[in-house]
């Protein structure tokens, strides 16, 4: 018996392997298979394999084991899933403010160049940009384009985005300040509009200084372009000491204007912008520190109100910020609203008054009963002119200097209409005006030939025109050739190279306003000869008694806008066509 052999002596362990033994045997034979499984082997088991069939310990380890690899495979899928989303918010986190700054850009290049286009259209439609230099009341309309047009646009497109951000964060900061404490809806609203208030307040200071430093600046940047454009004049007279002076004291006025405009910015920025940081850091110490003190509330909820409360001043400080580039954005439309206000005032202008009318048909050139004044109508320069040009005539206009002779060219042209009677030019073809100063574009050689539009004639053809009016020299550098022409060329070579225009453009009618004025006597002859055999009708305004034998009429005007209207002779006009052949 086990308990007397317990008793008998120490215990000893039982000995339980025989008992495994027979339950293993127990075991094989409770599982063994059914005589119709015993012949199977296992998919892919080596011949002669028999299928083994587990017992349930080991088959529910299995299906644990089976189970638990389901749960690693389900969790390794959330994991990748939500690594790809860090992934994708990463990446959106980085490429979006990227495809912002590229999507403003882009609206900002398409706003920019609609904008400019707009303003440049109604620059140059019905000769705006001539009527506003003739007044001369409005300074600087190149500058007012090039200068205020792109900050504009910027700064619409910044305050745009500055409102969106500023909606968002005001209303996450309120709702948390509102659930702290109900006190803050009443007191963040009365601080903010405080804030405003003061930033609306100010802001027509700094308009006013910004307005006047950009003025400033204008009148500078108009002393260097004169400069510029007058350097061969200011050379002669050796005006380099009082161009020096002028320039400075422009420079200084800026430099103050500009010091004026920063040191209001600071005493505002340093007065109201500081006093109401001070105000928002200390609102919630004043809302809520009674209840710290008492318990009522944890001092995580006091650092909470502090943390929104800065959120709220940075919002409130935008909208100051946004208060005063809308005064910024005041000041480049002060600049722009001029031009259109001067656009829309001529486009308004009423037509009452006595103008100048202007027909084209036929084919000649006929000035009837025409009455000219200057354009303020102070002086009447011509009363009741009739001329009549055939295909082929020419005539030249002469006369006292400031007597009107380039003004009638002016009221031909439709630059100045104030007067009566009417001008009537051809019907179709070209009609080409070459004034005294040449005007030069910086370009190549062939665009200076084709300007304004003339159809190409080819490099050939070109290039015996500048031979032609004796400028080879042109045509050796190529037609591709680009140079600042009005600084390489002298005064005589760019009215030839205007001149050359006409046998390019091939017009039916020619109006120049002493376009020979710089050159010689025998280049001079040599260049009306090239214009008298081209056919074209031609009238030039001159000085030079010699030009006379040039043309079929003179017209000389008189003082009190009389006038009278002489033929020479044709054996003049064939003599001395006949000396330049020669």
């Amino acid at each position: 018996m086990p308990q007397s052999r317990a008793r008998d002596g120490p215990a000893r362990r039982p000995d339980r392997r025989p008992a495994a033994a027979a339950d293993r045997a127990a075991d094989r034979s409770v599982l063994a298979p059914p005589p119709r499984l015993a012949g199977l082997a296992w998919p892919g088991a080596a011949p002669g394999a028999r299928r083994r069939v587990l017992g349930p310990g080991r088959a529910r380890g299995r299906r644990a084991e089976g189970a638990h690899r389901r749960a690693r495979r389900e969790e390794l899928a959330a994991f990748e899933a939500a690594l790809a989303a860090l992934l994708l918010l990463s990446a959106g986190k980085v490429l979006l403010p990227q495809i912002r700054f590229v999507v403003d850009g882009l609206v900002e290049a398409d706003w920019r160049r609609w904008l400019t286009g707009h303003i440049v259209g109604q620059y140059l439609a019905r000769r705006t940009y001539y009527e506003i230099g003739l007044r001369g009341d409005l300074d600087a309309p190149d500058q007012r384009i090039a200068e205020s047009i792109a900050p504009f646009i910027e700064l619409v497109i910044q305050i745009a985005q500055w409102v969106v951000g500023v909606a968002s964060r005001l209303a996450a900061a309120f709702v948390v300040l509102v659930a702290l404490d109900e006190r803050f809806l009443l007191a963040v609203p009365l601080l903010g509009f405080a804030q405003l208030a003061a930033a609306y307040g100010v802001a027509p200071l700094l308009i006013r200084r910004h307005v006047a430093w950009q003025t400033a600046e204008g009148a500078l940047r108009g002393d260097l372009m004169r400069i510029r454009d007058c350097a061969e004049e200011i050379a002669f007279y050796g005006g380099e000491a009082a161009e020096g002076r002028t320039v400075l004291a422009r420079t200084g006025e800026a430099a103050a204007r500009h010091f004026r405009q920063e040191r209001a910015g600071a005493l505002v920025s340093l007065g109201v912008d500081g006093a109401f940081t001070l105000a928002w850091t200390l609102l919630p110490y004043l809302l809520l520190g009674e209840r710290v003190a008492a318990g009522a509330m944890s001092y995580g909820a006091l650092a909470q109100a502090a943390a929104v409360t800065v959120m709220m001043r940075d919002v409130v400080q935008t909208l100051a910020l946004i208060l005063s580039s809308l005064g910024t954005l005041a000041t480049r439309v002060v600049r722009l609203a001029p031009l259109q206000e001067r656009f829309d005032a001529l486009g308004r202008e009423p037509d009452d008054r006595p103008r100048i009318a202007a027909a084209r048909y036929g084919d000649a050139l006929r000035i009837e009963a025409l009455s000219l004044s200057t354009p303020d109508g102070a002086r009447q320069l011509v009363r009741d002119l009739d001329v009549a040009l055939q295909a082929g005539d020419s005539l030249v206009v002469v006369g006292e200097t400031g007597i009107g002779k380039s003004s009638l060219l002016r009221a031909v042209a439709g630059l100045w209409t104030r007067g009566g009677g009417r001008v009537v030019l051809p019907a179709s073809g070209a009609i080409l005006f070459l004034p005294q100063r040449p005007y030069l574009t910086r370009e190549t050689l062939r665009a200076q030939l084709l300007y304004p539009g003339s159809a190409d004639p080819g490099d050939a053809a070109l290039l015996a025109i500048l031979d032609a009016v004796r400028l080879p020299q042109l045509g050796a550098l190529g037609l591709a050739a680009v140079r600042d022409w009005p600084q390489v060329l002298s005064g005589g070579e760019q009215q030839r190279l205007a001149f050359a225009r006409v046998l390019v453009a091939r017009p039916v009618l020619v109006f120049l306003d002493e376009a020979t004025s710089a050159r010689d006597a025998p280049t001079e002859r040599h260049l009306y000869d090239l214009l008298g055999r081209s056919g074209a009708t031609y009238v030039i305004v001159a000085h030079r008694p010699a030009l006379v034998a040039h043309h079929a009429r003179v017209l000389t005007l008189l003082a009190g806008g009389r006038w009278t209207l002489e033929t020479v002779a044709p054996r003049m006009i064939l003599a001395d066509r006949a000396g330049a052949a020669t």
